[in-house]
């Protein structure tokens, strides 16, 4: 069956049979930020609710998998499975999770050292033994349930993106119309060096210039835009990205001189071949 028509596929899995699944943090999802509160939390979780039962199984919560074919992308799930797979290394666990995943952002290098760190200190203050360390670890890997929810279209991860992501640290309205531009890019004629590159250009200027960002678009780009359509709208929400969100050349939409743009993009690319094949002296 062609990917297109496939439906989503729901199940539930332990965290141990997941080891058999390879995945991939996509370009649009956000750098790993998951602050103290949210890792002692989980560490507790796990705890109390597994380690000090007998046989218990306790659902953590869901992980949405985007499969392209070529890989299983994370769709929602990347914050704590990366916080599970610092929990797995702590513990010594050759198989751990997003093994193969190369942060580039120094946001999510920072906040794996910091939060490595509050992991080592939490099991060093239970004075667990080695032979309790790895109890602990066998009894997450049978007992820690998860939702797996597969999609198989990008549309449909996108939007669950879009949803998803209300929960824990809310999006900016920003993240998303970076996720949706890094998106058109996939579909563009871009290599996966290059999105990567704009990726975390984008991120490392949050890091020093997050609310200024934040300004540019509430304060000033979102009202002289409505303003100019004689709109009454004070607040940008994540329900007024559209605004920002330009023009796909892949979808028919209804915009003012979209013709004059699609008609530009399409001139551009003429002479970009153009001048290839001139340069191998066969135009």
């Amino acid at each position: 069956m062609e990917q297109a028509n496939k439906s989503p596929f729901l199940k539930e899995e332990v965290l141990g049979n997941l080891f058999q699944t390879t995945f991939k943090i996509p370009h649009y999802q956000r750098p790993y930020k998951w602050r103290k509160e949210h890792v002692i939390q989980l560490l507790d979780d796990l705890y109390e609710n597994i380690y000090l039962k007998k046989n218990a199984i306790y659902r953590v919560g869901s992980i949405i998998i985007h499969d392209d074919k070529t890989h299983n992308n994370i769709v929602d799930g990347q914050q704590r499975l990366t916080t599970l797979s610092l929990i797995f290394h702590y513990l010594k666990e050759q198989n751990v999770l997003l093994q193969n995943e190369n942060y580039k952002h120094e946001i999510s290098k920072n906040n794996i050292k910091y939060n490595y760190q509050l992991i080592e200190n939490w099991f060093l203050s239970k004075s667990f033994s080695a032979s309790e360390k790895q109890d602990y670890l066998d009894k997450i890997k049978k007992g820690c349930q998860f939702v797996i929810i597969t999609v198989y279209q990008q549309d449909e991860a996108f939007q669950l993106f879009d949803s998803q992501n209300s929960r824990g640290k809310p999006l900016e309205p920003y993240d998303l119309l970076k996720a949706f531009h890094l998106r058109e890019m996939e579909n563009d004629a871009h290599t996966e060096a290059e999105i990567e590159k704009y990726a975390v250009q984008w991120e490392d200027y949050l890091l020093k210039n997050d609310k200024p960002l934040k300004s540019i678009f509430e304060n000033h780009l979102f009202r002289i835009r409505k303003w100019a359509k004689r709109e009454k709208k004070y607040l940008f929400s994540k329900n007024d990205i559209s605004e920002f969100k330009g023009i796909s050349l892949y979808k028919g939409n209804k915009y003012t001189y979209e013709i004059i743009y699609r008609l530009l993009d399409g001139a551009i690319q003429n002479a970009q071949k153009d001048k290839m094949l001139r340069n191998f002296n066969i135009s």
